[in-house]
Order: structure tokens, then C-alpha cells, then sequence
């Protein structure tokens, strides 16, 4: 072999490796979204079995509960719900309330630099 045929040859072995190393990257990538797809099935499916036992559950615990505790928990959750209703009328006052006093605030710290 002369120098020439070298230098073919070990520039056909660098384009091999060239090319080795493209696709190894290349089914890389193509492993890492095969995998990021696959959790994001697993993820979904996870949610939708911890969904079905929840309310599983809460229909159990539903169940179990006596006429007297669901009215109960009836009143209660009307009650918050009432509360709830309450504060959001209650908010304009309540921002008012607090804009006033910092403008006496403001005012108060303009006079004190005055």
C-alpha cells in the first residue's frame, strides 16, 4: 500500500465512525422521545386510575355517612358557600378601608418630611 491508499483508507474509517457516531446519536434522540412519550402515558393513566379511586372513596364515604350527617354536611358546605359570597360583596369595603389608610399614611410621612 502506498501513502495515498493510506490516506483513502483512514479517511473511509473516519467517515465511519463519522456516521456510527451519527446514527448512535440519532437513535439517542429517538430513544429519549420514544421515552418522554411513554411517561407522559404512564402520567395520564396514573391520574385517571388515582381519579377513579378517589371518587371511589368519596362515594363510599358518601355512602357510609347517616341522613342526619349529610344534612349536615349540606349546611355546612351552604354555610361556606354563604361565607364565601360574603367577603367577595365585602371585598370593595374592605379595599377601601385599606386605600384610606394608606393615603392618611402617605400624607402623614409627607407632612413629616415637609
Amino acid at each position: 500500500m502506498n501513502k495515498r491508499e493510506i490516506l483513502i483508507k483512514i479517511r473511509e474509517e473516519e467517515e465511519k465512525a463519522i456516521k456510527v457516531i451519527s446514527d448512535a446519536q440519532k437513535e439517542k434522540e429517538r430513544l429519549i422521545d420514544s421515552a418522554k412519550v411513554e411517561a407522559h402515558s404512564m402520567r395520564e393513566a396514573a391520574t385517571r386510575e388515582a381519579q377513579v379511586h378517589y371518587n371511589r372513596a368519596i362515594e363510599e364515604y358518601n355512602a357510609k355517612n347517616t341522613e342526619e350527617e349529610k344534612a349536615l354536611i349540606e349546611k355546612e358546605e351552604k354555610d361556606l358557600h354563604d361565607m364565601i359570597e360574603k367577603g367577595k360583596r365585602n371585598i370593595d369595603k374592605a379595599t377601601a378601608v385599606v386605600f384610606e389608610e394608606f393615603v392618611r399614611y402617605i400624607d402623614v410621612k409627607a407632612e413629616e418630611n415637609e
